[in-house]
């Protein structure tokens, strides 16, 4: 009885392996995210002379900081501005600090132009999502876009020796 079964079995598979005819395509395409950051123009207070007060760099000055970031169209960029409270003496001896406040605003047409750029809120910190893909307006092969981010803003100037101040400005892209 039980080589009744198998047999029984064994002319069943062959008739439907017999009248299955398809073909298969295993298509796997791997796209890696890329994104880059370039300093197209410093942030730069210039030639500050001691208890001057405040000097402002405002959004549009030519002394702002620009930067291109150029990344893949369908990926999250998270963007941070990361900075000292203050700039601080490289001259040994010298302690002295001038007190520093920036803010960055983000422009993302693809133009370096900041009169269409938007402030990014105080905590400096901003979630660039994937641009909106339209048949009208994007080519299939268009895959890359540019965003610039601007950075300015003001120092306090006090009663400090002569010198040159630094800070490092940090401009911080996550992606997914």
């Amino acid at each position: 009885m039980n080589s009744r079964v198998i047999s029984l079995l064994v002319a069943v598979l062959s008739f439907t392996s017999a009248s299955i005819k398809a073909q298969f395509i295993n298509l796997q395409i791997r796209v890696e995210p890329e994104l880059s950051a370039q300093v197209e123009q410093n942030l730069d207070f210039g030639a500050i002379i001691s208890n001057s007060g405040q000097k402002n760099i405002s959004l549009g000055d030519l002394n702002m900081g620009v930067f291109n970031v150029r990344m893949l169209d369908a990926q999250n960029v998270f963007v941070e501005l990361v900075f000292p409270d203050n700039l601080i003496s490289i001259t040994p001896g010298n302690s002295a600090q001038i007190p520093m406040n920036l803010e960055m605003a983000y422009n993302d047409n693809g133009i370096n132009d900041s009169r269409y750029a938007v402030p990014i809120p105080a905590q400096g910190k901003l979630l660039v999502p994937p641009a909106e893909n339209t048949l009208q307006q994007r080519s299939a092969s268009d895959v890359w876009r540019e965003i610039y981010l601007y950075v300015y803003g003001s120092i306090i100037v006090g009663d400090v020796p002569n010198g040159d101040y630094i800070g490092d400005i940090t401009i911080v892209l996550n992606y997914d």
